[in-house]
């Protein structure tokens, strides 16, 4: 007969604990709740404590237990402590017990120290009877099975938990896979200001250079406005102010182009490494810096014949000088306001009543433009992403301080030249005068407006240069700098020609030289991508861009009218400049 539960009252409880030999049940009183302590039970003659739940096993393996064998008198085996007379009350009060098949086996990982004892895992029944089928309390129980620990994975990845790491770590047998990283061999300068953000492999703390050289794509904004002739063809009415479609030359055929430069960076450390025994890095550095762009030059010529009906007007006003074609005082040509031979008249007045005889066969633009720049910057290592006096410190993040002195030279140039003919009275050339364009020469029908400007900065700058590693050899860079710049400004104005030009009541020659200085302030982002081909070798490619305010430039230089030298010479510094281009070089440490 198999039972899974006994529900009796307690006299044939007790009854049944007689004839079965004296032996009773001694179990928990509530099996629901999961195992935590054991109390201590007699198993015939020795006594066995259990430790805290959940406990590690010892190292020594442990003995089988065979518990010992009593006599079977009744169909329900038991296991316990023996009963005294007068226990038959207290054991018709324990729970029912549940009949299982086989031996609980523990898990391997809830473990004992003591020996022969298992205990139940948590929250399981504890097998106290079992059915007929089952095997006798004479099998042994299975001892545990220990489960060895993971085996180590190497100290090379552990030292490596992600790719970006894999390049600023130093090799086994310079201390960093035991911690101890002091030993002057695993120096990680993370971004440079001049390369900004080149890495350093292996290499010891002492002072490190850089160099970099890079080629230069860059232009500029297009500079102010300035109209500087139109073309009008028989208008209905006079007099006759000419329209902006009638613009033919101005500064927008002549805006910049692209230019082509170059740009070198030479540096090294400096300072007392930093660190237990001097490990750590060099905690500043020093970087020169030159690039310049080479001369953009922008012309545009306009063209025009003497037996058209349309004409060429200039559009700049040169009152108050005046034009010696000869060069002699009361010559065959004299002296004629020089306005007359730019044909300048507004509003333009109807030709069959205009006195001037003068026609415009062509008109030039021109502009000369460079740029170059000298820097003398101090870096600090690194105002945030490593510890730096950490000399295994893997940044992955870098922001270094700079800060320095500046020159940036500005040099701009403008020329408005303009080539003319002498007509009679029926509007055909005189005698000797040129018929058709021939060029800008300095002749006698030439002659020229030149405005040459110089802006020179120098002063303090300060910025910075962030590096973030994106993967065992690519990087992102961005580099600041701003600052506030003294601007020595000089301007040179001069009109000439194949005669004599000067000033109306004067024989002085038109040649105005002025000075100023102003405040400008500048500011510059580079912003890119490196590429690590080797420890001390990387790729780079980035965009800059360059703002100034404060400059002087040509355009803004023409002046309202030419009444003293005094008047001409006054600079206007209002104005501002945009660099921007592409850089690409590549970058070594040694």
């Amino acid at each position: 007969m198999t039972l899974s539960r006994i529900k009796a009252p307690y006299a044939v409880a007790a009854a049944l604990a007689t004839l079965a030999g004296g032996f009773v049940v001694g179990a928990e009183s509530r099996y629901e709740q999961p195992y935590t302590q054991v109390p201590t039970v007699d198993y015939g003659q020795q006594s066995y404590q259990p430790t805290s739940p959940y406990s590690s096993y010892s190292s020594q393996q442990l003995p089988a237990y065979t518990p010992p064998v009593q006599p079977q008198t009744s169909p329900y085996q038991a296991s316990g402590a023996s009963v005294q007379p007068g226990a038959a009350m207290q054991v018709a009060q324990q729970q029912p017990l549940v009949q299982t098949q086989t031996p609980f086996t523990p898990a391997a990982t809830s473990t004992y120290q003591l020996p022969n004892y298992q205990a139940p895992a948590p929250g399981s029944r504890v097998a106290m009877m079992q059915d007929d089928s089952a095997a006798d309390l004479g099998e042994a129980v299975p001892a545990p099975q220990s489960v060895p620990p993971p085996a180590p994975t190497g100290a090379d990845e552990a030292l490596s938990p992600s790719n970006w790491q894999d390049y600023v770590q130093a090799p086994t047998g310079y201390g960093c896979e035991t911690g101890n990283c002091n030993t002057g061999e695993c120096c990680d300068y993370g971004g440079f200001g001049g390369p900004s953000g080149h890495t350093l492999c292996n290499t010891n703390c002492g002072r490190q250079w850089f160099f970099g050289v890079y080629g230069l794509y860059m232009t500029r904004d297009n500079p102010s406005y300035e109209k500087f002739a139109v073309l009008v063809d028989s208008p209905a009415a006079y007099p006759y102010y000419p329209s902006q479609s009638e613009t033919i030359l101005s500064t927008n055929n002549i805006q910049p182009d692209w230019q082509w430069g170059a740009e070198i960076r030479l540096g090294s450390t400096l300072g007392q490494p930093c660190g237990c025994n001097g490990g750590g890095m060099r905690p500043y550095a020093w970087e020169v810096v030159y690039w310049g762009l080479t001369e953009d030059d922008q012309q545009a010529i306009v063209t025009d014949g003497w037996a058209d009906t349309d004409r060429i007007y200039s559009q700049i006003n040169y009152t108050g000088l005046q034009y010696d074609r000869d060069g002699a005082a009361g010559g065959t040509y004299g002296n004629r306001p020089l306005n007359d031979y730019a044909d300048y008249d507004m509003p333009i007045n109807d030709p069959a009543v205009d006195t001037n005889n003068v026609r415009i066969l062509g008109v030039r633009a021109r502009n000369y433009f460079t740029a170059q720049n000298l820097e003398l910057n101090f870096i600090r290592f690194p105002l945030a992403g490593c510890n730096t006096c950490d000399p295994c410190c893997p940044p992955r993040f870098t922001l270094n301080g700079i800060c320095g002195m500046r020159y940036l030279n500005l040099d701009e140039t403008l020329q408005y030249a303009t080539m003319f003919t002498t007509v009679d009275g029926g509007g055909i050339p005189n005698g000797g005068e040129p018929t058709t364009f021939t060029g800008f020469r300095p002749d006698a029908n030439n002659w020229f407006h030149d405005i040459d400007v110089d802006n020179n900065l120098f002063g303090f700058q300060f910025g910075s240069n962030m590096n973030w590693l994106l993967g065992s050899r690519w990087s992102a860079f961005c580099d600041t700098q701003m600052g506030i710049y003294g601007n020595r400004i000089t301007s040179l104005q001069r009109v000439w020609g194949g005669g004599e030009v000067t000033w109306v009541g004067s024989t002085n020659e038109v040649r105005v030289r002025s000075r100023k200085t102003d405040v400008s302030f500048l500011g510059e982002l580079r912003a890119g991508l490196g590429y690590q081909i080797s420890c001390n070798c990387r790729l780079t490619a980035a965009y800059r861009v360059i703002g100034v305010t404060g400059v002087a430039l040509a355009g803004e230089q023409i002046p309202g009218n030419w009444s003293s030298s005094e008047y001409v010479g006054i600079i206007d510094s209002n104005d501002s400049l945009v660099l921007h281009g592409i850089q690409w070089g590549a970058e070594w440490l040694y």
